[in-house]
């Protein structure tokens, strides 16, 4: 089915351009993006896309390291120890 929609010339361009840099297309973009509203993506679906962002981004987040559940915790624990 085919729809005709309207928006401002600056945010098509600006979606073009994201579509583009991700390899895919403005139209891919908004059936995605109805999908997702509707509840409507499925388990292949959303698998291809977290390959395709994993393949394209560098997958450090350079994040402190912990070494176990207490460090994880300890800051949580100590607050409410305090109280």
């Amino acid at each position: 089915m085919n729809v005709t929609l309207s928006a401002d010339q600056d945010l098509l361009e600006k979606a073009r351009r994201y579509a583009q840099q991700h390899g895919t297309s403005l139209n891919q973009l908004f059936r995605d993006y109805l999908q997702q509203l509707t509840g409507d993506v499925g388990y292949d679906e959303a698998a291809a896309e977290f390959a395709s962002i994993a393949r394209t981004k560098p997958g450090n987040s350079k994040g402190r390291a912990w070494s176990g559940r207490v460090d994880l915790y300890r800051d949580r624990l100590e607050s409410i120890a305090n109280r």
